[in-house]
């Protein structure tokens, strides 16, 4: 009866097993991702939006589920009022308020705007909202002359006092303002300010101070030894004694190569501290600060995850609160800092939401959104680390489904983009490409290098790239391979190789420099960076690595640009792009498709319609995860 059982359970491809109960297509597309936390300010109500639609989970003293609702109609940016029963979100163009303690409860439209309604906060005291709209772009088919800045639509800065109806703009200026944050007395706010929309006004990102009372803005002064200075996310103290914000380790200001740290405005004194000693890698997300004002906490980069992290203001030290190799994200604090919500995943359980009690956790998972692929057969994921150059490289390895330790299994190298980016322990990595857990369930071992260049292991390491492309980061991807080889784990003769972005970049790298290379997928690849710098929409970053255009250093980009390898291209290729993508346009794989054409290369070249540099779109990303998984079942026997 037993293995009548296994029979029914199992089916046999080859020598790999493969297990009705794997990941397929469909359950990748079927995840559900929490894009939005947002927790009342006594700990008892949290508002999260899942898949578009806001859900609604109350709490009783013990954080015991007491009741769910789902808000009808679609709606994004859940904000509680200080009263801690006011519900505020979006919807369309209009400002919703739910008031959550009703036995029926019934939405209400407290304002509407002409245009989209980006951002926006309640007052912590008083009746108004700041609310950041941006009007849709006009009509416009007649001839434009060429502009050094592109043309754009302003963000305007709105109060909406919800007492009196009314509603006051405020910055006539044209800009863009990305982030607003209310002082704790509620007569002031803090707002980030660029002056277009390219990668040198994110450098040149200012804060400014709105008093409501008098209408004028005071903009923060820089240190006096940099040119210019980023103010990111800057956010008001709940003491109201300073404004903290994150800005550049370096003074370099080198928006990919430079560290990312906290710094903070002493608004008494009208002094900058800085804390970038005491910061190992790059802050990625800014969080409150707590009620007495002495630490900051926020989420950094740091090897495969992105820990919670609290920063002393005092001491200048850091404490991880967060330390296991989970993927924790989106927290929201209650007011007295004693509860915290987030979502949590990692490389076997998907996302859910989580509360805990802060800061020593101690977390309690609330819900069962995607209990379904948790029950799924996965590949075990581990984290792994070998030597390149004398170097320490980490990586993560996807074991195939009923891996069995002695057998060689075909391997898929999948590389990850930036390069200033990085792999993390996440559910089911490759959500519009290579469906990793899906090819772990069709026997094939997934590695993922964090190369040279990575971010996560701090600035020596993701500098060391600079004037290196296609140098050090293919020798640690093939060095990862040897490692793996001297294991005994892999299949030499089925090795396949993917990425997206710098990763297609690399990955056509490789394959012109390797003939291990059984098959390969490029998407969104670029092929020869000296034409990618005159057509992409941010050639900054090319001078970041090159440290000059091409037309001065032409040489260093036709030598890092596998359009030119000396040898032929043997790999076939899965080559895929957005036909609407301005980070790598159409010309790229237009020309190496040309190159593989005289190469006489197996090609099989996809554009997706209306698509920019990611993919989006449930039909779209089904085709994209489904070639990804035919090319390479086809490939590697």
């Amino acid at each position: 009866m037993k293995k009548l059982l296994f029979a029914l359970l199992l089916c046999v491809v080859g020598n790999v097993p493969v297990f009705a109960t794997t990941m397929t297509v469909e359950d990748v597309l079927n995840l559900k991702n929490m894009s939005e936390v947002s927790l009342s300010p006594k700990g008892d109500k949290i508002a999260y939006v899942i898949n578009g639609k806001i859900q609604l989970i109350r709490l009783d003293e013990a954080k015991r589920i007491l009741s769910t609702a789902t808000i009808p109609g679609n709606g994004k940016s859940p904000r509680w009022a200080s009263d801690g029963k006011t519900l505020g979100y979006v919807n369309a163009n209009s400002i919703v308020q739910y008031d959550s303690d009703e036995q029926n409860p019934v939405a209400s439209i407290v304002a509407t705007f002409n245009g989209s309604i980006d951002l926006f906060k309640w007052a912590p005291t008083g009746n108004n909202l700041a609310c950041l709209i941006t009007q849709s772009p006009p009509q416009d088919s007649s001839p434009k002359l060429y502009s050094k800045k592109p043309e754009f639509q302003p963000t305007e800065l709105w109060i909406f006092n919800t007492k009196q109806k009314t509603k006051t703009r405020f910055i006539e200026e044209k800009c863009l303002i990305k982030t607003v944050d209310w002082a704790p007395d509620g007569k002031q706010l803090v707002f980030e300010r660029w002056d277009g929309p390219t990668i040198q006004d994110e450098m040149q990102a200012k804060a400014g101070i709105l008093s409501l009372q008098t209408k004028q803005v005071v903009y923060l002064k820089p240190l006096s030894t940099q040119k210019s200075y980023p103010f990111w996310w800057p956010r008001w103290s709940k003491n109201g004694e300073f404004i903290y914000y994150v800005s550049l380790s370096g003074f370099e200001n080198d928006l990919w190569m430079d560290g990312r740290q906290i710094d903070c405005f002493d608004l008494k004194k009208s002094v900058i501290n800085r804390y970038s000693s005491t910061i190992s890698d790059r802050v990625v997300e800014l969080y409150d600060d707590s009620p007495d004002g002495t630490s900051i906490f926020y989420k950094v980069e740091k090897g495969v995850t992105y820990p919670l992290a609290a920063l002393s203001l005092d001491t200048k030290k850091v404490r991880f609160i967060t330390s296991d190799s989970a993927v924790w994200e989106k927290f929201s604090f209650s007011k007295d800092f004693k509860t915290v919500a987030c979502v949590k995943e990692d490389s076997h359980s998907p996302q859910e939401l989580y509360i805990s009690s802060f800061p020593t956790l101690n977390p309690k998972q609330l819900t069962e959104h995607n209990k379904t692929a948790k029950a799924l057969e996965l590949g075990e994921t581990e984290i792994i680390q070998w030597k390149s150059d004398g170097e320490t490289i980490e990586g993560l390895l996807i074991k195939p489904v009923g891996y069995k330790k002695g057998t060689k299994y075909p391997l898929l190298v999948k590389l990850h983009g930036g390069p200033a980016s990085c792999f993390s322990n996440r559910f089911a990595v490759g959500r519009w490409d290579q469906p990793t857990q899906v090819l772990a369930g069709k026997g094939i071992m997934i590695f993922m290098p964090n190369h040279r260049g990575s971010t996560g292991y701090g600035e020596a390491f993701r500098k060391s790239l600079i004037q290196q492309w296609a140098t050090i980061d293919v020798k640690d991807v093939l060095s990862g391979i040897a490692f793996l080889d001297s294991k005994g784990m892999i299949d030499t003769k089925n090795i396949g190789i993917a990425g997206w972005s710098y990763g297609g970049y690399l990955a056509a790298v490789s394959i012109s420099k390797s003939s291990m290379f059984k098959a390969a997928s490029i998407g969104g690849g670029f092929f020869n960076i000296a034409s990618l710098y005159g057509t992409t929409d941010m050639n900054d970053w090319l001078l970041t690595y090159f440290k000059a255009p091409p037309f001065s250093s032409y040489r260093a980009y036709a030598e890092a640009s596998p359009l030119f390898a000396k040898q032929r291209f043997l790999t076939p290729v899965l080559m895929q792009n957005g036909e609407k993508d301005v980070r790598v346009p159409q010309s790229q794989p237009l020309e190496f498709a040309q190159r593989l054409k005289h190469d006489g290369t197996v090609l099989q070249w996809v554009t997706y319609p209306q698509q920019g540099h990611v993919l989006f779109g449930t039909d779209t990303v089904r085709d994209s995860l489904q070639r990804n998984v035919d090319w390479f079942t086809h490939y590697l026997k």
